[in-house]
């Protein structure tokens, strides 16, 4: 019984089968959560205490940083020993790649509503890397070139949550709730330059990009690029996988979604996605923009009140 406690408490320290690695809930897991949380405690108060002059070198160096790091990676070994396939690592390949690429630009430009996606699609896609860190877990850490691999994908996942958070405390930008509903627009735009990315890479014939769908023949070959299981979906443009249809296959809307090629449940590539979005981005775009924006909105809430009453009367 004893060693089966330390077993257990062994495996949320370090990982399963001997592995040093980062598991769901595990210590690493934890680790990496609050060192991302100190970091952004950290750089609040530091731009605080410097000043806005200093606050905006400190984003915009940040930013490049990690926009070059997008790039270097490929010097990586593991990169290099999967080169040239492993180039498509440094495009568009998904929402905190394409983030990663033109935070710097965006940062720079006066364009409030990329800004604004900068904000709300950086806090939620960058914090769910950590809550949900999948390109790291089940990765045995003793391995110099994993652990490199490993912390490489935390350190530029953290640039997404911390610069969006900074350019707005730091009054860079200002949010302003009543433009929510054009979000779901900035987004369908950044995934269809995703989308366009890995079609180009596609119709290029970049080495065993298709063959890593499987396919006998160039029809086949289509087909698979557009369903949800291949490499193509990291954005989950092509739909949601096939694990998810249980839970949430009550609400695919046929042809407005959906369509079936035989067998298969197919999603409209990019488009499917504006519903969902559209709906999720209210009360995740309201709960991030309350601390900058609580004053207003009860503002607001103040005059709607007043508005209805005087309405009865």
């Amino acid at each position: 019984m004893e060693n089966r406690k330390v077993g257990r408490s062994l495996t949320s320290i370090f990982g399963k089968n001997g592995m040093i690695s980062v598991e769901i809930g595990n210590f690493f897991y934890f680790f990496f959560i609050l060192l991302l949380l100190a970091f952004c405690f950290f750089s609040v108060k530091l731009c605080n205490k410097k000043g806005k002059r200093f606050a905006y070198k400190y984003i915009l160096t940040i930013l490049f940083a990690n926009f070059s790091l997008h790039f270097i990676k490929q010097l990586l070994p593991s990169y290099l020993n999967n080169f040239p396939n492993s180039l498509w690592k440094s495009t568009f390949e998904n929402l905190c790649a394409a983030l990663i690429i033109l935070a710097p630009f965006i940062f720079m430009s006066k364009n409030k509503l990329f800004k604004d996606y900068m904000f709300y699609i950086g806090i939620v896609s960058g914090f769910g890397v950590y809550l949900f860190p999948f390109g790291s877990t089940g990765r045995d850490l003793r391995d110099l070139d994993t652990l490199i691999d490993v912390l490489r994908f935390y350190l530029c996942h953290m640039p997404l949550v911390l610069c969006g958070f900074l350019m707005v405390q730091q009054g860079f930008h200002k949010l302003d709730y009543h433009r929510l509903w054009k979000l779901v627009f900035t987004y369908i735009f950044f995934q269809t330059i995703i989308f366009l990315n890995d079609l180009l890479l596609f119709v290029c014939g970049v080495p065993d990009f298709k063959q890593a769908y499987g396919a006998v023949s160039d029809k086949q070959a289509w087909l698979n690029f557009l369903y949800r299981s291949g490499p193509a979906n990291e954005s989950v443009n092509m739909g949601f996988k096939e694990d998810f249809d249980k839970m949430l296959g009550w609400l695919y809307i046929p042809y407005l979604m959906t369509y079936e090629i035989g067998d298969k449940t197919y999603f409209i590539p990019v488009l499917y996605q504006f519903l969902p979005v559209f709906l999720l981005q209210f009360p995740i775009g309201i709960t991030l923009a309350y601390p900058f924006q609580k004053e207003q909105m009860k503002l607001d809430y103040i005059r709607y009140k007043v508005d209805r009453e005087f309405k009865r009367k």
